[in-house]
């Protein structure tokens, strides 16, 4: 949760958030250096979990109810020479709605490395990947190709 980026803006007991850009109902030292965050929980003093100052003048702050990130996925299928493997999650999910969970992908022709705040991942064409194959990603799922038939071609023996 210290690196929360979503934007959920509601407590865990449902008060709504105050704007970080307002001082009112509650002073606090944030204004300057949160001015975009709008009225989404963060973690700006590292406490643990995404929190916010609320608009209820009795309760200055509170922390936020954020779905803890789930197990990410990954698929292989064969189909016609073509080897697909998916790797997907909201553990490597690019921070949208909702999402508590950051990662970024780094594409080149021989290897994708995965970050997220914790955890690196480097996929290698070569090392632990086929030479031949594709990295794409798209709409939150790095997929890799790899062309089964042409990267291991079949030894024809003449008997």
């Amino acid at each position: 949760g210290t690196e929360y980026k979503g934007r959920i803006s509601l407590t865990q007991t449902g008060r709504t958030c105050q704007y970080w850009e307002r001082q009112y109902p509650h002073k606090h030292p944030f204004s300057i250096s949160f001015k975009t965050e709008h009225n989404y929980c963060r973690n700006p003093d590292n406490s643990g979990q995404p929190w916010c100052y609320t608009n209820d003048p009795t309760t200055r702050w509170e922390y936020c109810q954020i779905p803890m990130c789930a197990a990410c996925s990954v698929r292989e299928e064969i189909v016609e020479c073509k080897a697909t493997v998916r790797v997907s999650g909201s553990c490597f999910y690019k921070s949208k709605v909702g999402s508590s969970c950051v990662y970024t992908v780094q594409l080149s022709d021989s290897q994708a490395i995965i970050k997220t705040s914790t955890q690196e991942m480097v996929l290698t064409n070569g090392g632990n990947l086929a030479e031949c194959a594709i990295f794409t990603f798209n709409d939150g799922t790095l997929k890799i190709e790899d062309d089964v038939c042409k990267c291991f071609e079949a030894t024809v023996v003449n008997k």
